[in-house]
């Protein structure tokens, strides 16, 4: 079992509505002021709010009907730099959705 602190820190968060192509806020990835500037996070925990949600971190776009479901409720870990960096989010055909993203250096 991973525990949250060996994530790192917590640092940022935002949340995505995904009604057209999203990917996390790239000044919360690589901050620009504060504590962590010229760092990358390193880890990024996304939760499902409203609707399904369709996720690639490949540097693929997804799309309504292709990528990685991730339903209502449901959170996903991504690890790496790069993974995060490639990020993208999308609605489903079941509406807009919501998810929320929690960064960690």
């Amino acid at each position: 079992m991973i525990t949250l602190e060996s994530y790192g820190d917590q640092v940022g968060s935002e949340v995505l509505t995904t009604d057209t192509l999203k990917g996390i806020t790239s000044t919360l990835i690589t901050p620009t002021t504060g504590d962590y500037v010229g760092f990358r996070a390193k880890v990024a925990i996304i939760k499902c709010l409203t609707n399904v949600v369709n996720f690639r971190c490949d540097g693929t776009n997804p799309t309504a009907t292709t990528g990685m479901q991730l339903a209502v409720g449901d959170y996903w870990t991504i690890v790496g730099t790069e993974n995060i960096a490639n990020f993208r989010a999308l609605d489903t055909s079941a509406g807009a959705s919501e998810i929320r993203v929690l960064l960690y250096f």
